[in-house]
């Protein structure tokens, strides 16, 4: 069974959250952040522009996949529903503007 980023994100809930889970979550964004950036393009090629906004983007979506696996290690649900809230709506940005999270894989 494939499990894709974007689905894992829109089903979390604090009750059921782990640091395996998170760990998953940013194991992810990360090898999709090294193959974007293994696609970099030169500064002055048409398309960089594009490629650092979209790379960037990726970076923002780690560091909500590290606020949110902090949240865990804290234990404080209120500070886990607020990174849970803060990673769903980063990825649902991310969706609708580029695209592609549907697709990127879980492991």
């Amino acid at each position: 069974m494939q499990i894709y980023l974007l689905g894992e994100i829109q089903k979390l809930r604090a009750d059921k959250l782990s640091r395996e889970k998170t760990g998953s979550i940013i194991m992810s964004i990360n090898q999709n952040l090294k193959k974007l950036k293994d696609r970099e393009p030169k500064h002055d090629a048409e398309g960089y522009n594009d490629w650092e906004e979209r790379y960037y983007e990726v970076k923002h979506l780690g560091e909500y996949a590290d606020a949110l696996a902090n949240s865990v290690s804290s234990g404080d649900i209120d500070k886990i529903n607020a990174a849970i809230d803060d990673i769903k709506a980063a990825a649902e940005d991310f969706q609708l503007i580029y695209g592609g999270l549907e697709t990127w894989r879980i492991k």
